[in-house]
């Protein structure tokens, strides 16, 4: 029972981070959070695990638990690592899947980016990039890599929006976001799979530019 509450709290805290109602830097404090939810601490803790397990919790000496926050360098580590890996998956995918496949699998990610940006809905848009990168985690068929994959798109989610919330985006900015999304499944539709598997690697380090410049600038 005290793990399925732990898992419920979990995935009521992830969302929070998610949606920014906790942000990097942000210390949570145990003993708030059970008497927000009516658990114990036990509880709350061991929710806290489960959350630094997935990279978005970070527990240090003298300051708790808080949302991770990233240093310059540790970004350019997130994106860089994210992008190879990221690679690696996809060439792993292209094994296991014919392109036709492929494609019926991570295009309808990126339509509904366009669809919710089209109608206003930013976050919902960020949110189905996401998807299209844990779909295609798991279309590599490896597990480790899905959960190291997952672990990587979760920080680079922290960073994004630190990014955001100290600097908003512009509608170019996103406009432009989703239409290299778009050109990348133009290139996975029509290249060979090195080709497309390299494109992919481009475009996170593409994503993480802008973050990275903002963080060399603030940090």
């Amino acid at each position: 029972m005290n793990e399925t509450r732990a898992h419920t709290i979990a995935d009521r805290l992830r969302q929070a981070i998610r949606e920014g109602v906790y942000l990097c830097g942000e210390r949570l404090i145990e003993l708030n959070i059970a008497r927000e939810f009516g658990v114990s601490q036990n509880t709350v803790r061991d929710a806290l695990w489960h959350l630094e397990q997935e990279g978005w919790l970070i527990r240090q000496a003298r300051h708790g638990v808080t949302v991770r926050a990233f240093s310059t360098d540790e970004a350019e580590e997130v994106y860089a690592l994210w992008a190879l890996l990221a690679q690696t998956a996809f060439s792993w995918a292209a094994e296991k899947w014919t392109r036709v496949d492929l494609l019926n699998q991570l295009r309808p990610p990126l339509t509904q980016a366009r669809l919710r940006w089209s109608e206003g809905q930013w976050s919902a848009s960020r949110e189905a990039i996401w998807e299209f990168h844990r779909t295609l985690s798991q279309l590599s068929g490896r597990s480790q890599t899905a959960v190291l994959l997952s672990r990587l798109c979760n920080q680079a989610w922290l960073l994004q929006l630190d990014y955001e919330f100290n600097h908003p985006r512009s509608v170019e900015e996103r406009e432009a976001w989703i239409e290299g999304y778009e050109q990348l499944l133009g290139v996975i539709k029509f290249a060979d799979s090195a080709n497309a598997a390299h494109a992919l690697h481009e475009r996170i380090l593409e994503d993480g530019k802008p973050v990275i410049r903002w963080l060399a600038m603030h940090t």
